[in-house]
């Protein structure tokens, strides 16, 4: 699985053309994925909402990316 532009584009046309408010879930769950910094740096950009289940909270694989997500902003 990869970010490619065409997603990050569509979100941007969610937002941005049809007025909605786009919320990329479970954002710890892609942090494997690539493209994910420059991803990261789109949503920080573009000031696009996300979404961490509360379970991933008290998962030892997400736990770490999740408080670095928090401390980058």
């Amino acid at each position: 699985f990869f970010i490619d532009k065409i997603f990050m584009d569509e979100i941007l046309y969610l937002k941005n053309d049809l007025g909605l408010i786009p919320i990329i879930p479970h954002i710890e769950r892609y942090y494997k994925a690539k493209g994910f910094k420059s991803f990261l740096n789109f949503i920080k950009e573009n000031k696009i909402l996300t979404q961490v289940n509360c379970a991933s909270f008290f998962e030892k694989s997400y736990n770490r990316i999740i408080k670095k997500l928090f401390e980058e902003e």
